[in-house]
């Protein structure tokens, strides 16, 4: 499927939103000028691609996937994917947990454990239970979904690293606003979920997402982009 670059309908909002109440944020956007959300539409091959994606370069997944798209014949879709011995994906590069993973994920779109035409009228926890309920989909892939799918507009995804590490080469030494209460339950469950050693840099991040909300999802974008230009879609 080929990729869409048009701008979500929230996007022209969140920049004016981000550059009034971040000044380092609105350094980043502008420095940005052609940031974008590209998305493929299809939610089976954005949850396969990720599966592909996790723990490796993005280089090593795009070589990857290619493979993996050949070997189905260039059309991902579940009923394609199970047809695949799982020999030939593993000839992908695929390893076996992650072909196990694919084929879980192709066999929840077959009996119904998902449901795709209902995911535009549920919440974004609600996509997440349900996305997590296929083997081999944690809450880090639910939310790539959620921003390279769904395009949801105010989502942080405290886990990723990536995410952690250019918040903190970004803002530095630049203190986050004041905290006008402390963290809620939820902020700090989600604290959690961040790797121990960017736990402080995670809290941080935190209270300056509360500036970001909500389009939590345009400030994740712009500080991926940063540091690494290369558009990413899955």
């Amino acid at each position: 499927m080929a990729a869409n670059t048009a701008p979500p309908v929230w996007w022209e909002t969140g920049l004016a939103h981000l550059c009034e109440g971040d000044a380092v944020m609105a350094a980043l956007l502008a420095r940005q000028p052609h940031l974008s959300l590209t998305t493929r539409g299809d939610p089976f091959i954005t949850l396969i691609r990720a599966v592909v994606g996790q723990q490796i370069s993005v280089k090593a997944a795009d070589s990857v996937w290619v493979k993996t798209l050949a070997c189905m014949g260039d059309t991902a879709t579940p009923e394609g994917v199970l047809a695949v011995p799982v020999d030939t994906l593993r000839g992908c590069g695929l390893s076996g947990q992650k072909v196990g993973y694919i084929l879980a994920i192709a066999e929840g779109f077959t009996d119904g454990t998902v449901h795709p035409d209902l995911w535009d009228g549920m919440t974004d926890d609600e996509v997440i239970d349900e996305l997590m309920a296929l083997k081999g989909i944690g809450r880090w892939t639910a939310e790539m979904f959620l921003i390279f799918n769904l395009r949801r507009p105010d989502v942080l995804p405290l886990d990723d690293l990536g995410l952690l590490k250019n918040y903190a080469l970004a803002y530095g030494n630049v203190p986050p606003p004041k905290p006008r209460s402390k963290l809620t339950p939820y902020e700090e469950k989600s604290l959690k979920r961040a790797p121990k050693a960017y736990r402080d840099v995670a809290r941080r991040l935190l209270r300056q997402a509360r500036v970001w909300h909500p389009y939590q999802t345009l400030a994740t974008q712009a500080l991926w982009r940063s540091l690494d230009p290369v558009d990413v879609s899955y």
